[in-house]
């Protein structure tokens, strides 16, 4: 894989961003893989490199000793509480997920959100707003 991110890049003049989490999350697996270990210090000296990782995970512990983040990209897709218990079963719960983008920020991580509408209801409609 990394192979094929260099001869990218080479062949690319501007920015290449490298997606994680697109068909599955991202982080999911990360706490046993420890892949981020090895694609973000080898993307460091990539000054057009940009590596996403979109998220419903809080396994960030291998992200925030990291120095080598100024590439990196934290994506959180959020959603309603209820939407989370419901809908998205095994995943780490809104605060959850906030609480570790703010961890995030705070170690020199680019964080961005996503809101993905995943159903409508009329108790979501009713629902609290905040």
């Amino acid at each position: 894989v990394l192979a094929q991110m260099f001869c990218t890049l080479e062949q690319q003049p501007g920015p290449v961003g490298f997606y994680s989490g697109k068909v599955q999350d991202g982080l999911q697996l990360d706490p046993i893989t420890n892949y981020s270990r090895i694609l973000i210090p080898a993307l460091v000296e990539q000054p057009n490199a940009r590596l996403i990782y979109l998220t419903k995970s809080a396994a960030i512990d291998n992200f925030l000793d990291m120095a080598s983040c100024r590439h990196v990209v934290m994506t959180w897709s959020l959603n309603a509480d209820e939407i989370v218990r419901t809908m998205e079963r095994g995943t780490a719960s809104l605060r959850e997920r906030l609480t570790a983008a703010a961890r995030c920020k705070e170690a020199g991580y680019e964080v961005r959100r996503q809101h993905t509408m995943s159903c409508l209801s009329r108790r979501w409609l009713s629902g609290p707003r905040r």
